[in-house]
């Protein structure tokens, strides 16, 4: 598998992007893009180079180009609210996917609950979602480097220069926006959370007599 590779959705998830289909326009479509029968999976550099494409003309047509990335292993409200305000922060909003490699580097070898496939259509089908791409680097500078967004979103309290990608945010001509996540939700507690559940004795029947008494 290429460091980078692209999902295109034309199926019961959002159409994110085609050679056809220009990306003006598509946050305001979501009626007629989450229709739809196949999905597909394109795994070489050159669908990359359509979306950059795409992100180059809508960048000529003067739209801001706003890009983020994480996991995204179990999708909650905290995900969603970060995706609304960085989508709120430009026109148009791409999602960077850490692969199940990277994953596992990052976080260990239990991670990803969900596979890449199934983490990337759930972040596509949301409306706030105009493109989403993988990538199986550890972080997102090289992808930076290739979509060159305007502006780099990142939650929590992350500053400039503890960021490793934010050398090629500034290389881009972009700017690094921090965003703070809303409540305690995190993926992590989640799963502790699951896990605690699961360890707990199951509650036990109270014994019934034959006369049917408790």
């Amino acid at each position: 598998m290429p460091p980078l590779a692209l999902y295109l959705w034309s199926s019961w998830f959002t159409f994110v992007l085609s050679p056809s289909t220009p990306l003006s326009g598509l946050a305001d479509r979501s009626d007629g893009l989450k229709r739809s029968t196949s999905l597909r999976t394109v795994n070489n550099t050159s669908s990359l180079f359509q979306l950059v494409a795409h992100l180059d003309a809508e960048r000529n047509a003067g739209r801001t180009i706003v890009f983020t990335n994480g996991v995204f292993d179990i999708l909650h409200a905290g995900h969603v609210q970060f995706l609304r305000a960085a989508k709120a922060l430009g026109d148009l909003l791409v999602v960077g996917i850490n692969s199940d490699r990277s994953t596992r580097r990052l976080k260990g070898p239990g991670r990803p609950i969900n596979s890449e496939r199934d983490r990337m259509a759930l972040v596509a089908a949301l409306d706030t979602v105009d493109a989403v791409t993988l990538f199986d680097e550890d972080t997102p500078t090289e992808l930076i480097r290739s979509l060159r967004p305007h502006i780099h979103v990142k939650g929590g309290d992350y500053a400039n220069e503890a960021l490793p990608e934010a050398a090629a945010v500034q290389e881009v001509g972009g700017r690094v926006v921090i965003v703070p996540l809303a409540g305690t939700l995190s993926t992590s507690s989640m799963i502790d959370r699951i896990v605690k559940e699961a360890a707990k004795p199951a509650p036990t029947s109270p014994s019934i007599s034959k006369e049917g008494n408790v």
